[in-house]
């Protein structure tokens, strides 16, 4: 979804999503006949198929328009918090802004806001800096990608590289807080490592410098990474992250490698998994987020697929009458039809900036 009151988006650049920088002159196949399209299959469960162009449908746009009235009420203030909210806000409302045209400046005050949390927050050991790191370092190659750089971007990419070369644990991962020796209930968490993976990819191909900490990220993502899905950690810990899954698809789009066959592996994992994603661990943000995300970037039909179950059946639905939503769920076991009845509490402008970028 996006706005129907803002300027239609250039085709070259509409989606930051679905379209990544490498490839964007590339053209998927036409919505018109996606549109045509009856249904498909997952998991042997009959999903309709949704046209990926909110603007035929009365409802997606409806549902829109109401989540950016609720988001340009508590936009300030909610990007304006220094601590966790702020981040979250700051991380999901940026990617929301690099989707179109007319919200650089938004984007760039988002972009402001991750400078502070990778060079002062982070630096500073403020909690949770490593996912802090390296979600502030992903959204900002992305922000460079799409607007191009500026020296304090670039001045923090590479003190961040050097950050996440320095916080590398023992083992070979990375903590949401570095552990440094001490004692840890796990040995790394992947969406930390491979949100590392897709900005130093970025950076990469912006001609930053990475040190050593890109093949680093590398390495890890070899042993985390099956070719389709991406483990909790390097010892398992008893599934998949369609989080980090997704992060992997993503740095590897965003840098020119569409070929590699991660790409397709992932974007099939996806796929075959979107139905569960309320299943996933520790949060509901990144998973529901970058699940969508990854499967714009796979293309039409595979979004269509995701949109065609959640949008109309559980988001939609569930929207608070103010327009926001609750945070999606995560660890539920429940049915979908009861897990997304939480999200219906609303308030919550970082998920209901993901539920836009939908």
């Amino acid at each position: 979804m996006t706005n129907s009151s803002f300027a239609v988006p250039r085709p070259s650049q509409a989606r930051l999503m679905s379209r990544p920088p490498a490839s964007r002159l590339r053209c998927w196949i036409s919505v018109s006949v996606l549109a045509l399209m009856l249904t498909s299959r997952v998991n042997a469960v009959e999903i309709n198929l949704h046209p990926e162009d909110y603007r035929s449908c009365s409802t997606c746009r409806a549902a829109l328009e109401k989540a950016q009235g609720y988001m340009a009420k508590h936009y300030q203030a909610g990007l304006a918090d220094r601590w966790y909210a702020g981040m979250l806000n700051s991380f999901w409302v940026g990617f929301y802004c690099l989707m179109d045209d007319t919200k650089e400046k938004e984007a760039r005050t988002c972009a402001t806001n991750m400078i502070f949390y990778l060079t002062s927050w982070a630096k500073n050991n403020g909690g949770y800096e490593g996912w802090f790191a390296s979600m502030a370092m992903l959204y900002l190659s992305e922000f460079s990608l799409r607007y191009g750089t500026t020296p304090e971007i670039k001045n923090a990419l590479e003190w961040g590289a050097k950050y996440c070369h320095k916080t590398r644990e023992d083992e070979g991962g990375w903590f949401h807080g570095p552990r440094w020796g001490a004692p840890n209930y796990a040995l790394d968490i992947s969406s930390v490592g491979c949100g590392y993976f897709a900005a130093l990819h970025g950076m990469k191909l912006l001609g930053m410098e990475t040190g050593v900490a890109l093949d680093e990220v590398d390495d890890y993502v070899s042993k985390v990474c099956d070719g389709r899905s991406v483990a909790y950690g390097l010892h398992g810990r008893g599934g998949f992250s369609l989080g980090a899954s997704a992060y992997v698809l993503i740095g590897l789009t965003s840098s020119g490698l569409a070929s590699d066959p991660r790409v397709k592996g992932i974007g099939d994992f996806l796929t075959a998994n979107l139905q569960n994603i309320r299943n996933a661990h520790a949060s509901g943000m990144i998973h529901h987020f970058g699940t969508a995300a990854a499967l714009h970037r796979t293309g039409p039909e595979a979004y269509s697929r995701f949109a065609g179950y959640y949008l109309h059946q559980y988001f939609i639905p569930n929207q608070h009458d103010d327009g926001s939503i609750a945070p999606f769920p995560n660890d539920n076991k429940e049915p979908p039809e009861k897990a997304y009845t939480a999200i219906k509490a609303g308030g919550d402008l970082a998920a209901t900036a993901i539920f836009a970028a939908m």
